[in-house]
This record gives structure tokens, C-alpha cells and sequence, in this order.
């Protein structure tokens, strides 16, 4: 997350993260604009899902992300409102296995 009005090379105008994402049960850290490719999707951990606009649920694997602040100093930060986004992108080779 960045401070307002500023830029990200300053580290005290950002506040870092990690993310880490647990598919099938297992925790996977997830680097910076690094693709991971999911193996065994076909037979992970799987639930039916209501997405608006289907009248259907869908089988999902589900993947929840776990966004993790690194400890820091408050006094460290520039005195602001911090905000950013978090972009997940998904690209899948089949639409069905």
C-alpha cells in the first residue's frame, strides 16, 4: 500500500505485504508478478458456487488469499491515508478438465 499523493520507492510512504494463497488445503506464498500454476485441479478440494448471472452453481476449487503487513514501526510511516491494489489474475488452459 502507498501513502496518498506519493510514490512507492520511498519505504516510508508504503506500508508491504505478502500474499499467500492455500489451494488444496496447502499454503503457497505467491511472489510479486510470478506465475504459479495449479496442478491437480481435477481433483482438489471442490464445492459448488452460485455466481451472479448463472442460474447454475459452478464446481470451484477454492483458493483463499491471506494478506500478511510486515511488522513495522508506526513512527517509520509518513502520517497519511495509505491505499493500493491488489490484482489476481487467472489463466486457465481448459475450461473444464
Amino acid at each position: 500500500m502507498v501513502k496518498t499523493g506519493s510514490t512507492a520507492t520511498d519505504p516510508r510512504n508504503r506500508i508491504d505485504y505478502r500474499v499467500a494463497m492455500r489451494y488444496n488445503g496447502q499454503p503457497l506464498q505467491v511472489e510479486n508478478k510470478k506465475p504459479i500454476t495449479l496442478t491437480g485441479v481435477n481433483t482438489a478440494l471442490i464445492r459448488p458456487v452460485t455466481l451472479p448471472g448463472f442460474r447454475v452453481p459452478v464446481i470451484c476449487t477454492p483458493t483463499p488469499l491471506d494478506l500478511t503487513v510486515l511488522p513495522f514501526a508506526k513512527a517509520s510511516k509518513t502520517a497519511g491515508r495509505y491505499s493500493g491494489t491488489l490484482r489476481v489474475n487467472l489463466a486457465a488452459d481448459a475450461l473444464a478438465p
